[in-house]
């Protein structure tokens, strides 16, 4: 009933034995198509842990646009696998907080997906935080509201 007609395609990978998908909020009914890529390896991958990113972390994020600019805490749990939430997000002036859904990593960067946001009204789930550990210690942040979207807020993060 809230549905819509595909709206895009997205293509993921496995890690380790299973594919994790995130569904938008819905009502009723979902559908979607699953198929294996021609070439696609059966051989397990490497499990990917948070270890290289754990802890609590804290900066300024400013919208690309130059319209806003905010602190972001972040704390993210050691030894968490893609498939389960990793740790907590806040925005403090906002306010907002919420759960961080660890999806993938891409290359050298962590996708996250906030979940069970709270706060203001606007507080929404769903936004992507992307997390790159940065060779002086500190970690480049990026969002998006979607994976197709270009980043939205940026910043660097460091241990409080």
């Amino acid at each position: 009933k809230t549905g819509t007609a595909i709206v895009s395609s997205a293509i993921f990978m496995r890690n380790g034995s299973g594919i994790t998908l995130n569904l938008p909020d819905f009502t009723d009914d979902i559908a979607f198509k699953m198929t294996a890529q021609e070439g696609s390896s059966s051989v397990p991958v490497a499990e990917t842990t948070t270890d290289t990113i754990a802890g609590k972390w804290s900066g300024t994020i400013t919208g690309t646009s130059g319209s806003f600019s905010t602190l972001l805490n972040l704390d993210i749990q050691p030894d968490c696998k893609p498939g389960q939430v990793c740790g907590t997000f806040s925005v403090p002036m906002l306010p907002c907080s919420g759960q961080l859904f660890f999806q993938e990593v891409t290359g050298e960067s962590f996708l996250f997906i906030e979940k069970n946001s709270t706060g203001s009204a606007f507080c929404t789930s769903g936004g992507y935080e992307y997390l790159q550990p940065l060779a002086d210690g500190t970690l480049s942040y990026s969002f998006s509201f979607t994976p197709d979207t270009s980043e939205t807020t940026n910043g660097i993060l460091q241990r409080p």
